[in-house]
């Protein structure tokens, strides 16, 4: 023994104490298998991120195990034997399932193709995990996948849709959606037609979308296997995109950017983030039955600003909260210093700014004065004419007076006998208040025409506007001894305008023509207006048979203070021309010397008819 012990310390002595770079070897990087069920990347760059973090870092390898379509016994046998066989010589840590084909795999399968390395899973949703039996290796985090809420949002951000179309694969992972979302959206009937197309071919869907008619839009579930049994993956809803015709809406994160408009996202990131953390934890010792699932409201209603602006929607309809992605900079992020320089130059104008701001608030009270002055001398020119009319309206008004005056004396000599016949007094009386109220119609008729200022626009019967302006010209033109011929037409529509305005436009246009045919000889002086529609526009013609105006004087007669009149003010046409354009018509004048003249007027109609 004496001889042993100082060997052993003559060992010792030799070689000395023991190296403190041996008893400081870092540990290795933790081997990591994501396994996908048959698609991806969605969720690598930002587990590798978070896994950096691990004692010694991490090794992050993806496999794609394609089970969405081949998920049966002899294919997850195979399947178990070709990981086992990968990946016996390789120190494996942690497993990652995503999506649910590949976390059931795991669930029945993980033991055998990963013998005794811990499993967290995640991008699953927590309604169909609880069909899986998970043994106690296995933790993670599951979601809530749901359609309900997407089509809620684009009700809101598009209001007269009135369908929605279900886009998904014959698969049976798609037709467990297509079964799910269809129950979910039962809530929205009849509001909503839900359309679900079954046993398609990508092709025959294709062309399904392009024959889409206006308020419908897409909602795109999963598309892994098409009627034909033909395979899809991502380029799926690529397709779907391209050949719609309407909106398209998704419920996963993944698919923003393909061309979709958004929707309640299911988001991958997020449920990486957690998964990440879950991970962690157990590479640094916690085994997984102690953490368990964790449910991840996860979920974010995400929108494609370049998909918003194609559809003209507008951001104010989305949810609140919403977020919107692939909007460009902004243009104080891209020219911000160009800006500041803009903004120097404007501050230096500011003053010449404020001194037109002066200026135009002058100009808008001169024009309001201007407005105000047009107005008194449309109303000056309606009592000048009812000087002009003023015998003819003295006759119209004698004629019920005097009848009044000779039925009251009647009266009183009948009441003068012993027995007054009072059946002949009742007539006398009923004569005496029609005429009362004939003469009372002319007082009215007047009291609106020449009142001062304007009634308010509302729909108005041409043909009755132009009736009433003869019927108070009536006895003037009988008078002047003219043949006055109105033409009316027959079931015209309505106009929107001020009648008294409109009024004074025709009672100027029939004056001027009673006028112009004054000095022709008697059974010549002719006058016709007629009234007529012209596409959407309400025609009205008042056509004289006096001299014509002369060429030269055509240019400047709607001018203000311009006329032919003797004793005119010059006035009428150019207030006419004012009144028919506020109303947003014209008035010409078509004339040949010698032929007489022809006045027209075009408003635009309501679309209504007349009553």
């Amino acid at each position: 023994m004496a001889v042993l012990c100082a060997g052993v310390s003559l060992l010792v002595a030799i070689a000395g104490p023991p190296s403190p770079v041996a008893a400081t070897v870092p540990p290795r990087p933790r081997e990591v298998v994501v396994l996908y069920s048959d698609r991806g990347p969605y969720v690598d760059a930002t587990l590798e991120a978070s896994l950096q973090t691990a004692p010694g870092g991490a090794h992050v390898v993806t496999e794609n195990l394609d089970l969405s379509r081949l998920d049966d016994e002899d294919y997850a046998r195979r399947l178990v034997g070709l990981l086992r066989r990968k990946y016996r010589d390789r120190d494996v840590d942690l497993v990652i399932p995503v999506l649910l084909p590949a976390i059931r795999f795991m669930a029945r399968n993980g033991e055998a193709a990963f013998p005794g390395v811990p499993v967290v899973f995640c991008a699953v949703d927590a309604g169909r995990l609880k069909e899986l039996d998970l043994p106690p290796s296995m933790a993670g985090v599951a979601g809530h996948l749901t359609g309900l809420p997407t089509i809620r949002a684009a009700l809101e951000l598009q209001p007269d849709t009135r369908r929605v179309v279900l886009v998904a694969g014959e698969s049976p992972i798609d037709l467990y959606w297509r079964r799910r979302v269809r129950e979910e959206l039962r809530v929205l009937e009849p509001r909503l037609e839900v359309v679900v197309p079954a046993g398609l071919t990508m092709p025959e869907m294709l062309d399904f979308l392009r024959a889409l008619v206006d308020r419908t839009i897409v909602f795109f579930l999963i598309y892994t296997e098409d009627g034909a049994g033909s395979l899809y993956s991502t380029d799926a809803i690529r397709l779907v995109v391209e050949a719609s015709r309407v909106p398209v809406y998704a419920a996963y994160e993944p698919a923003l950017g393909s061309g979709v408009l958004g929707g309640y996202m299911f988001s991958y990131e997020r449920q990486a983030r957690k998964a990440a953390e879950i991970a962690l934890r157990v590479l640094r010792g916690t085994p997984p039955r102690e953490i368990g699932v964790h449910e991840l409201e996860g979920n974010a209603f995400m929108f494609d600003w370049r998909q918003l602006r194609r559809w003209n929607l507008p951001e104010s309809r989305l949810p609140p909260g919403s977020e919107v992605r692939y909007r460009p900079p902004s243009a104080w992020d891209q020219y911000r210093r160009e800006i500041l320089g803009a903004l120097a130059v404007v501050l230096l104008q500011a003053a010449l700014v404020v001194g037109l701001l002066v200026q135009a608030g002058r100009r808008r009270r001169a024009e309001l004065e201007a407005g105000r002055l047009r107005g008194d001398l449309a109303h000056l020119n309606r009592v000048s004419t009812l000087g002009e009319l003023a015998a003819s309206l003295a006759h119209e008004l004698n004629q019920p007076l005097t009848a009044i005056l000779s039925n009251v004396q009647a009266a009183q000599i009948l009441l003068s006998r012993d027995s007054p016949d009072l059946e002949e007094i009742r007539e006398i009386l009923s004569d005496v208040a029609s005429d009362d109220e004939r003469a009372g119609q002319v007082i009215r008729r007047l009291r609106d025409l020449f009142t001062k200022g304007a009634g308010e626009k509302a729909p108005l019967d041409v043909n009755e506007l132009i009736r009433e302006v003869l019927r108070l010209l009536h006895n003037d033109v009988t008078l002047r001894g003219a043949l006055l011929r109105a033409d009316l037409g027959v079931g015209l529509p309505l106009v929107e305008g001020d009648r008294i305005q409109l009024q004074q436009v025709v009672l100027n246009l029939v004056v001027n023509g009673l006028d112009a045919i004054g000095d022709q000889p008697p059974g010549e002086r002719n006058l016709t207006i007629r009234s007529s529609l012209e596409r959407t526009k309400m025609r009205i013609d008042v056509a004289d048979s006096g001299p014509g105006i002369p060429e030269s004087d055509r240019e400047r007669l709607f001018q203000p203070f311009f006329t032919t009149k003797r004793s005119g003010m010059g006035m009428g046409l150019a207030i006419a021309r004012t009144i028919v354009e506020a109303h947003g018509g014209d008035l010409s004048v078509v004339t040949h010397p010698g032929a007489g003249a022809l006045f027209r007027v075009t408003i635009p109609t309501t679309g209504a008819g007349a009553h």
